[in-house]
C-alpha cells in the first residue's frame, strides 16, 4: 500500500506521484509483473449505530446546544475522533523516521 503526506494537497499529490514511480520502478528493476489493481468500493454513507441510552442523551443535548441535528453531531464527533487518531499515527511514523535518520 502506498501513502503520501504533505502540508498541502499539491505536496501530498506530488509525494504520491513520486512514491508510485518508486513502487513501479522496483517491480521493473526486479522484472516482476505489477499486481492487479484493486477496485474502490462504493459506500452509501449510511449505517446503523447502537449506543447506550446515556451516550444517546448526551449527544442529543450537545447537538441541541450547538443548534445542529443529531446526525450532524454524530458525524462531527466521529470525524474529530478519526482526525485525532490519524494525526497521532502520522506523528508516530514521523517520529520513528526521524529517529532512524539521526
Amino acid at each position: 500500500m502506498l501513502s503520501a503526506f504533505g502540508d498541502t494537497i499539491e505536496e501530498a499529490l506530488q509525494e504520491a506521484v513520486e512514491a508510485l514511480a518508486l513502487y513501479v520502478g522496483e517491480y521493473q528493476n526486479d522484472d516482476v509483473a505489477l499486481p492487479e489493481p484493486t477496485f474502490v468500493r462504493q459506500y452509501s454513507g449510511q449505517t446503523r449505530l447502537r449506543m447506550s441510552k446515556r451516550l444517546h442523551k448526551r449527544v442529543v443535548e450537545l447537538a441541541a446546544e450547538e443548534g445542529v441535528s443529531f446526525n450532524h453531531m454524530l458525524v462531527e464527533l466521529i470525524q474529530d475522533g478519526f482526525n485525532t487518531r490519524c494525526r497521532r499515527e502520522h506523528n508516530l511514523v514521523i517520529s520513528r523516521l526521524s529517529t532512524k535518520l539521526k
